[in-house]
């Protein structure tokens, strides 16, 4: 080989993707070495919900397991006290769409206290023309910040409902 390309986030050093940047709305881009604000707290921890991947503990070492994008999302949040254990104990799901390759979409629906949100996480130009309310110019420059720096972005939407739908279709 002349030429070997690689990328400097772990995923072939240590076979897993990791959170870099977390930008929540109204708010900077936050690099992982500063505090993350309530916000991006707040954000993570719906990232985390909707999420299929986990991380455990097998003989003291971590093992992420399902989507890689979706494992480092729950691996940060573990970081940072939230286990998603605890999380789908308080935050129960109770509706959900999976991801579809088409769509570049996953959906659930969460009891939050007494309240019901519909957590939706995937591509951000879908994800962004789907949105009927927020800062998408904001959105759109922080997306493309992230971008210009080769890293994967994922972005993360919400909305409170009245009922949970009989059937979770990606129509409703």
């Amino acid at each position: 080989a002349s030429v070997i390309c690689t990328d400097k986030t772990g995923t072939l050093t240590q076979n897993q993707m990791t959170v870099r940047k977390v930008w929540a709305a109204r708010e900077k881009v936050q690099e992982l070495s500063e505090k993350l604000s309530d916000q991006g707290l707040h954000l993570l921890r719906l990232g985390t919900l909707c999420s299929d991947g986990r991380v455990e503990l097998s003989d003291g070492e971590k093992r992420h397991i399902g989507d890689p994008t979706e494992t480092a999302i729950v691996a940060y949040a573990r970081k940072l006290g939230m286990e998603k254990a605890d999380l789908q104990t308080d935050f129960p799901r109770v509706g959900e769409i999976p991801f579809d390759s088409d769509r570049k979409l996953m959906t659930t629906v969460n009891l939050i206290g007494d309240r019901k949100v519909v957590i939706v996480k995937g591509a951000p130009d879908i994800l962004f023309s789907r949105c009927t309310s927020g800062n998408l110019e904001a959105a759109e420059q922080a997306n493309a910040e992230m971008a210009r720096e080769a890293l994967r972005v994922l972005a993360v939407a919400y909305k409170y409902i009245d009922e949970v739908p009989a059937e979770c279709l990606p129509e409703e």
